[in-house]
């Protein structure tokens, strides 16, 4: 159907063409590219994470453990001296008595004991690459450890997942349930959305009272309105302020 077409009486039939518009539409639409955003960022990061944990697996396979001590701790800011000052340990260990010493260095607030200057710390190395370490009080953390944050966020993208659905299936029963009110176009402007949207404000006489509902639609649609045209809302007769154009929709 076109704009300006007249929906059918309710209940109308749920088709494939609604439902594409239905997940287009941008309640849905918005919480579920949030959730994809979520998603790659996890993606990303859980790779380094579980990268590191594979290594440190192999370094306790095949590595030499000796002790290391620590040179210096320092309190300092990090780069262009904005934010604030973290602690940093440095040790060194030498993987044979006439090697060159490796210097190591970690956030002092990633190990798992008080290190104090002149403390010893357990290194396990690559006989092979002794440039290849891990410190077992700092580094040796549970793949659940490492990938907390991202199973944090997993939980989060679960939540909106959830309102997503809830959002969907809330417009599906408001485009086939909901009753035909004519309203006023009075506006049509440009949005957040980007340049393939418009912001369409509509007003409606609803139970005595006049509602201003402002909706954003598909470009294509809002250059076929024209300011004072009467357009067909379908409006849910308890929340008439979460109105829907019929012709977005149907």
């Amino acid at each position: 159907m076109t704009a300006f077409e007249r929906p059918p009486s309710p209940p109308r039939p749920v088709s494939g063409r609604l439902r594409y518009r239905v997940l287009a539409a941008k309640p849905v639409s918005m919480l579920l590219l949030t959730c994809l955003i979520i998603l790659v960022g996890c993606a990303y990061t859980a790779r380094g994470a579980f990268g590191e944990w594979l290594r440190i697996r192999r370094l306790k396979s095949i590595g030499r453990t000796t002790i290391a001590e620590v040179t210096d701790i320092s309190r300092r800011l990090p780069g262009k001296e904005r934010g604030s000052a973290s602690e940093y340990v440095t040790f060194e260990f030498q993987a044979a008595p006439d090697a060159q010493p490796i210097v190591g260095e970690r956030l002092r607030s990633l190990f798992k004991d008080r290190v104090q200057p002149a403390g010893k710390l357990d290194v396990r190395y690559d006989p092979d690459n002794p440039s290849d370490f891990f410190c077992l009080q700092c580094d040796d953390y549970s793949l659940v450890w490492r990938l907390s944050v991202q199973i944090i966020f997993l939980g989060v993208v679960g939540v909106l997942l959830l309102m997503a659905v809830f959002r969907y299936r809330a417009l599906i029963r408001t485009v086939c349930n909901a009753p035909v009110v004519l309203g006023t176009l009075v506006d049509v402007r440009s949005c957040a959305q980007g340049a393939f949207s418009r912001l369409v404000v509509v007003t409606f006489e609803f139970d005595s009272r006049t509602i201003v509902l402002k909706t954003v639609v598909p470009v294509h649609l809002a250059h076929s309105f024209s300011i004072g045209d009467s357009v067909y809302l379908l409006v849910p007769p308890r929340k008439p302020k979460r109105a829907l154009l019929a012709g977005a929709f149907l």
